[in-house]
């Protein structure tokens, strides 16, 4: 069974990536992206931290923005202290978009 769900999930981020400035602006959108990713079925443990330090490198800007508002919402402060290496957060993602079963 193929984990498409989450696929579909981690391209939108990507898209999202690469369409959103990194301004304070853009922080909303990726909170709308947020909090309907931490939502997603998957057979396998959901990236989470992968993609918040994919963020939090890539978009500074608004990585910062989220971490202000984080202060009046509990998901989003959690979601902020989440970070890994960010080579292997970008080679987990990139595996999980190849098409291995769950």
């Amino acid at each position: 069974m193929q984990d498409e769900e989450l696929k579909s999930s981690i391209k939108k981020f990507y898209a999202l990536m690469e369409t959103s400035p990194d301004t304070p602006d853009s922080a909303f959108d990726f909170i709308v992206f947020l909090r309907s990713f931490v939502r997603t079925r998957s057979c396998s443990i959901l990236p989470t931290t992968e993609l918040m330090t994919v963020l939090k490198v890539n978009k500074p800007a608004v990585f910062f923005s989220l971490r202000q508002m984080s202060q009046q919402n509990e998901i989003i402060r959690f979601l902020v202290g989440l970070s890994t290496d960010f080579e292997a957060a970008e080679q987990k993602l990139k595996g999980l978009l190849k098409d291995e079963p769950c």
